[in-house]
């Protein structure tokens, strides 16, 4: 019989773990940031799609190794859950005083936005239909998923690039990273990409050590635990971005974050005999429809880009925080 995990050396796994990927959240905010401006890609489609991958690999890397251990609960859970985390980021950010993220925006941000809701929209759906068809080892909701990333990614890099790109200029900085060359800025941001990557399994199995030493449920461990400690490189890239000015790159890695954590079911089905959309518990279709909800109010909030001043109880923000509680109260409960 396998012997439990130690509470010690759960919780130096979520730390070792939480470690690494502040450092590369850091280092990813900047270099991202010297990259748009180089390339004229702008800061929303380098945040959606470029630093938005860089930041979910915890989730990719932490999901594989939940599935390969057995546990697709624990994997679904920590890609839905994350999605409603990095709303629960972005509420948060707006409550900085004097960032006023909602109302500082592009309006192109709906167009990210917009993407992350169609996928999380159609992960849910398949995890309710939990249809038995399968092409080779993927499922349907994979191949619907991956042609809509696609498809989705590079119309907003059209319109992005036809246009401003709804990027800002790099606000110098104390350590001149707008000075940085483009190779230079790239080779960091590759470092930053691989501390993320060897950081993130460390996650996926003091997870499963916190689910044999709580009797906690898979699905709830991986949308609270995992969803909310897989999320740490985006908040800290987040509020790197937001620091140095990079505000369009800031939101456009979180809504981009949501969309490729739904394409990350793809690379999953290889790992499992079918479709991992049809074999987990529905709560996940639960959670996936509450990020829906938390993402709708932040577009709403940016398009309406309202004028009042921000305080605490500022009502987008104060939303999107009482949905996430609502949500994981609702998951706590599922199943009795």
């Amino acid at each position: 019989m396998e012997e439990a995990p130690s509470l010690l050396a759960v919780l130096l796994g979520l730390v070792a773990g939480a470690a690494g990927v502040v450092y590369a959240g850091i280092v990813l905010a900047k270099s991202a940031d010297v990259i748009a401006t180089k390339t004229g890609l702008g800061g929303l489609w380098l945040g959606m799609v470029l630093l938005a991958f860089a930041t979910s690999l915890p989730e990719l890397a932490t999901a594989a190794v939940t599935v390969l251990i057995d546990a697709p609960d624990l994997a679904a859970g920590n890609l839905f859950g994350s999605n409603m985390a990095n709303m629960l980021i972005l509420a948060a950010l707006n409550l900085v005083p004097g960032s006023a993220v909602f109302r500082r925006a592009s309006l192109d941000q709906a167009l990210s936005a917009t993407l992350a809701i169609s996928l999380t929209a159609m992960a849910a759906g398949f995890v309710l239909l939990a249809p038995p068809l399968a092409i080779g080892r993927f499922g349907p909701g994979s191949f619907l998923l991956i042609t809509t990333y696609l498809v989705g990614s590079r119309a907003i890099l059209r319109h992005t690039t036809a246009g401003d790109g709804g990027g800002e200029e790099a606000a110098p900085d104390d350590d001149g990273g707008p000075a940085w060359s483009l190779r230079k800025a790239a080779g960091i941001f590759l470092v930053g990409t691989v501390v993320v990557t060897v950081s993130a399994p460390v996650f996926g199995l003091a997870a499963e050590g916190a689910v044999e030493l709580t009797g906690l449920t898979e699905s709830f461990v991986g949308v609270i635990v995992l969803g909310v400690a897989t999320s740490l490189p985006e908040v800290v890239t987040s509020l790197a971005a937001l620091r140095i000015g990079a505000l369009d790159l800031a939101v456009g890695n979180l809504f981009g974050s949501n969309a490729i954590n739904m394409v990350m079911f793809v690379p999953l089905d290889l790992l499992t005999p079918g479709s991992i959309l049809a074999a987990v518990d529905p709560v996940h279709a639960f959670v996936g429809l509450a990020s829906i909800l938390m993402m709708g109010l932040a577009l709403g909030a940016i398009a309406l880009r309202s004028r009042r001043p921000l305080s605490l109880l500022e009502p987008s923000s104060g939303l999107i925080i009482l949905t996430y509680i609502v949500a994981v109260v609702i998951v706590m409960g599922w199943g009795g």
